[in-house]
């Protein structure tokens, strides 16, 4: 805001300070071993679902099947 020559008042930092602290927490969060682990699992569930059913389908679409 500063940048912009435009003063920022008590609420306007308090706001700041609270969305940034938010973000911080956030961004712990993510880098954490055990939410990586999380995501990881979730991927390879997404991928074994798929997997089924492609196997229960068959092939949907093949390039030059028509």
């Amino acid at each position: 805001m500063e940048r912009l020559s435009i003063p920022a008042g008590k609420f306007t930092r308090r706001a700041s300070l609270v969305r940034d602290k938010k973000r911080m927490e956030k961004s712990d969060l993510q880098a954490s071993n055990k939410e990586k682990k999380r995501r990881q699992a979730e991927q390879l569930r997404r991928t074994h679902r798929e997997e089924a059913l492609r196997d229960a389908e068959g092939v949907t679409y093949e390039p030059g099947a028509f």
